[in-house]
């Protein structure tokens, strides 16, 4: 997927929406999640593919500065498919893992979601730039780019 498919599909779908008004439940492929991330996350049953509702991208629209939405809008498969870092997310918080992606000096947190439905689909609820520098110390680490491995303080249980 490029960033000018995504636009395209913003622009069909999202651009001249109102603010919180409902749009057409439609989705977009995005990538293939590399198999070091599935196996990190233990959804090797998947076939990895991440998609972007209709839903997800309008909640960006109406939450998001322009500034950081419109990066999103551009890096999106980037921070998907080559994210630095996979944490587990908070109980709670919806989706089960986040991708996290530096780019130009920013990181970028990308929430994946297993759809629990028999086609067991995984995809974005949201994603969005991290401006805490501590906003990830109660996540659990699951794998880091620095070694490719799954990180030390995963246990297989």
């Amino acid at each position: 997927m490029n960033s000018e498919l995504l636009n395209y599909f913003f622009t069909k779908y999202i651009a001249k929406t109102p603010c919180k008004s409902i749009v057409p439940d439609r989705r977009l492929f995005v990538c293939q999640l590399q198999t070091n991330i599935t196996d990190a996350c233990g959804i090797n049953y998947l076939n990895g593919g991440v998609c972007l509702t209709t839903q997800s991208l309008k909640h960006l629209f109406d939450k998001k500065p322009a500034e950081e939405f419109m990066f999103i809008l551009d890096h999106l498969y980037s921070i998907t498919k080559y994210p630095n870092q996979v944490y587990r997310n908070k109980k709670g918080g919806r989706g089960q893992f986040c991708l996290v992606t530096k780019i130009k000096g920013d990181q970028y947190i990308c929430i994946i979601e297993i759809d629990q439905n028999a086609v067991r689909e995984v995809y974005i609820p949201t994603v969005f730039r991290i401006r805490d520098r501590n906003y990830l110390s109660n996540y659990t680490l699951l794998w880091d780019w620095g070694n490719g491995e799954p990180h030390r303080h995963v246990t297989n249980s």
